[in-house]
This record gives structure tokens, C-alpha cells and sequence, in this order.
């Protein structure tokens, strides 16, 4: 029955086993139950298999086409997102890993190991401390660079949208002209986790927007000084293997120590978040994409 099978299979799948979840929910598919294909095509795309994705999405449509029903708005994020994973996967940096830490994702922030020279990332409290009233909760970390002259943070505003803001910080330590930065940065979506170079200039951060690949992703933009404060190019997503169909953020490079951070949820361990630590690189260098092992990197 693709009823049963379709309930069966979903309800493996919000339990996280998605091995169980296949066999009824393929059943279920070929029942014609669009949902099921649905799920389907959402697992091929967290599996970087863009070929099965593709083909379960073909199914999704053909189901709902022969059922008379119009193509939802969801089908065409998932080809959206389809699209991005095939081109995304065509460039795969190579870089070499160094380390990685399992940690609670709570306060993952304080395993980041920087130089001076590299600034400091701070607590979620720490702008509540600094900056006046409007900024007291739903915050998230904040970048200070090492001069100490400006702060950058997120936090939600009236909708519940989180959006980067920052601001000058005078000699006698208080906070000047908070202000939010871009609206296009958060590309309709959340922008979290700023973290600032030290030429002032290149900006990374994550949103959850049209452009990532699921959940959180990390972008990178650069800004130039305009006539009324900062400009801000539109945000580039930094592609793979920083970038995952979960949530990846928080990516910081020591240029001092020569070593880079970045913060993911794709292990799926709850409560936790991986930390992987790795050595930047002056050019890229892209993975061959015939290589039978590029989901693994």
C-alpha cells in the first residue's frame, strides 16, 4: 500500500534513519505518492547524489502532473538547490585538513584558538555589554578586530530576522553609530557569524538564504568605504567542502598562525557541532571532479 509505505518511511526519516526510511518511502514512490519522492529527492541531495536527486524530482513532477496538481513552490527550491550542488561539486577545494573537534555547539566559538593579530571572537553577551538598548538578546557571537576600533554581531530584529550589524568603538570604549550592515547579505534569510580579515576589507559569514545549499552557509564579500559608511559587495558563497546541505558557519582564518577554522552540524551528532581546522591556501586548488571519492571530500 503507497499509503503505509509513505507513513512508514517518513516516520523513519524524522527519527534520522534514513538507511530504513528508503526502502518504503521507493515503494511509496512508485505508488505514486509525491511526497514520498519529495523526501526522496531531499535525501539524494544531502548524499551529493544529484543524479538521483534529478530523478526523483523528474517523479515528483511526473506524479502531480498525472494527478493534475500544479508544481509547488518547494519543487522548484529543490531544483534550485539541485543546481547549485552540480555546479558546486565541479569545484571542491582541495585543502588540507589539520584537525577536528568534536564540541557542544553552545559555545563552539571559544575551541577557536586565535593570534592577536587575528582579532577575537566574542560571546553572544558580550554586545548586550557594549551596546545600548535594542541589542540585549537573540544575539549571536561578535567580531572584534585587534585595533579594537569597531564590533560586528548579529541580531534579530522586529521580524525575527537575523541580520549583521556593527559599529565604531571610541577611544574611551564606547559604541558608536550601531548600525546593520547590508540587507543583501542575508539574501532573505539569516546572516550570522561575522568574521573580519585584517585588511579590514573581506568579510565571512553564514546565512540560511536563496543561495546556500541548506541551512547555513558561509559566504564571503568585500566592502569599500562609501558616502554615508560602509558599501558591501553582493555575498559569495565560499562553495565546498566549507559548505554542506547542514548548517556550516563561523569560518575564520589566522593569517598570523596560518591556520583557518570553521564550525558544521553535517555529522549530525546532536548537540554537537564539528570544528574542522585546516591550512589555507594562497591559490586554489580544485578537486578532480571524476574523483569516485568527492562526496567524502
Amino acid at each position: 500500500d503507497g499509503n503505509a509505505n509513505f507513513f512508514y518511511g517518513a516516520s523513519l526519516f524524522q527519527l534520522g534513519d534514513y538507511v530504513g526510511a528508503e526502502g518504503p518511502l521507493t515503494v511509496a514512490e512508485g505508488r505514486s505518492v509525491a511526497e514520498a519522492a519529495q523526501i526522496l529527492a531531499g535525501m539524494s541531495l544531502d548524499r551529493y547524489d544529484v543524479d538521483g536527486a534529478e530523478e526523483h524530482l523528474d517523479k515528483w513532477a511526473a506524479i502531480l502532473k498525472k494527478g493534475k496538481k500544479s508544481i509547488p513552490s518547494e519543487h522548484d527550491a529543490m531544483t534550485s538547490r539541485l543546481i547549485r550542488l552540480r555546479n558546486m561539486l565541479d569545484r571542491v577545494e582541495h585543502i588540507e585538513i589539520i584537525d577536528s573537534l568534536s564540541v557542544d555547539s553552545a559555545d563552539f566559538f571559544s575551541y577557536y584558538r586565535l593570534s592577536r593579530e587575528a582579532g577575537r571572537i566574542l560571546p553572544p553577551d558580550a554586545v548586550g555589554r557594549l551596546v545600548s538598548s535594542g541589542f540585549d538578546d537573540e544575539l549571536s557571537t561578535a567580531y572584534m578586530p585587534e585595533n579594537n576600533t569597531e564590533i560586528l554581531w548579529s541580531s534579530a530584529d522586529s521580524t525575527g530576522t537575523y541580520r549583521l550589524y556593527g559599529a565604531d568603538i571610541l577611544d574611551d570604549g564606547t559604541v558608536d553609530h550601531a548600525a546593520p550592515l547590508d540587507d543583501k547579505l542575508g539574501e532573505g534569510g539569516d546572516a550570522k557569524f561575522p568574521f573580519l580579515m585584517p585588511d579590514g576589507v573581506t568579510l565571512y559569514y553564514a546565512n540560511n538564504g536563496e543561495n546556500s545549499l541548506g541551512g547555513y552557509d558561509i559566504f564571503m564579500t568585500r566592502r569599500t568605504d562609501g558616502d554615508d559608511g560602509k558599501d558591501y559587495f553582493q555575498g559569495q558563497n565560499v562553495g565546498m567542502p566549507y559548505n554542506s546541505p547542514y548548517d556550516d558557519y563561523m569560518l575564520a582564518i589566522d593569517e598570523a598562525s596560518g591556520i583557518g577554522w570553521w564550525a558544521t552540524d553535517r555529522n549530525r551528532v546532536p548537540g554537537k557541532v564539528t570544528i574542522y581546522v585546516f591550512a589555507p591556501s594562497q591559490m586554489r586548488v580544485n578537486a578532480d571532479p571524476d574523483d569516485p571519492n568527492l562526496a567524502a571530500l
